[in-house]
């Protein structure tokens, strides 16, 4: 009988030499030529060479295939933070634009409050329309600016800025539409004799209007 073995534990895959052993042993062994010694060494050199291949393909095989895991987590950590990065955008977009009607809202419900405070600062300053009593009451008759004219009687101690006052709350309530301007600061003059009446605090007896005047209605803001 005859047998053969290799060992090649020393086997290393980088490129440097391998120590490769071979052994034989047996009477057989006795009886070959050198020939046939020869074909044996290289069968057996071959067989290692295979075994070599099939352990560096499979050492590339597994390489290959953590660089491809390697490549798909970073493309996917890509896409990952591509996603997040969009989402973010998305969040801030959606925060401004939150922030802005927040704003829009506020600014609203500041206007709403503003002209509410102001028309209740007017309401405050007129009086019921009096009866006609001689020497107590005024008539007065707006010219507005649209060519419409209005008449009102005020006591005589009613001030300058009781006849704005009923003026803007007129303005305020014969509004048709939101879009409608609502004339808010109001000069009053009159013609003959030219005079501005712009003392608000001042009454009626004190600036001259009474037992009746007619005054020019201007919107300051146009």
């Amino acid at each position: 009988n005859n047998s053969s073995s290799n060992n090649n534990n020393n086997f290393i895959s980088d490129g440097r030499p391998v120590k490769l052993i071979f052994k034989a042993e047996g009477p057989a062994l006795m009886k070959m030529t050198s020939s046939q010694l020869l074909n044996l060494i290289t069968a057996t050199f071959q067989r290692h060479q295979i075994t070599v291949q099939e352990r560096e393909a499979r050492r590339i095989e597994r390489e290959q295939e953590a660089e491809l895991r390697r490549q798909q987590d970073e493309e996917y950590q890509e896409a990952l933070r591509a996603d997040q990065e969009r989402e973010r955008k998305r969040q801030e977009e959606r925060e401004e634009q939150e922030r802005i009607q927040r704003e829009v809202e506020e600014l609203e419900k500041r206007k709403i409050q503003e002209e509410k405070d102001r028309l209740d600062r007017a309401r405050a300053l007129i009086r019921p329309e009096p009866d006609n009593v001689k020497g107590k009451t005024t008539r007065i008759r707006f010219q507005l600016p649209t060519g419409q004219k209005l008449e009102r009687r005020f006591e005589n101690d009613e001030t300058v800025g009781a006849l704005k006052a009923f003026l803007i709350l007129h303005f305020a309530e014969t509004a048709t539409s939101d879009q409608d301007h609502v004339i808010k600061n109001i000069s009053l003059s009159t013609n003959f004799p030219k005079k501005t009446y712009d003392e608000d605090e001042k009454t009626l007896q004190e600036s001259g209007l009474c037992p009746q005047a007619v005054l020019m209605c201007q919107d300051l803001d146009a």
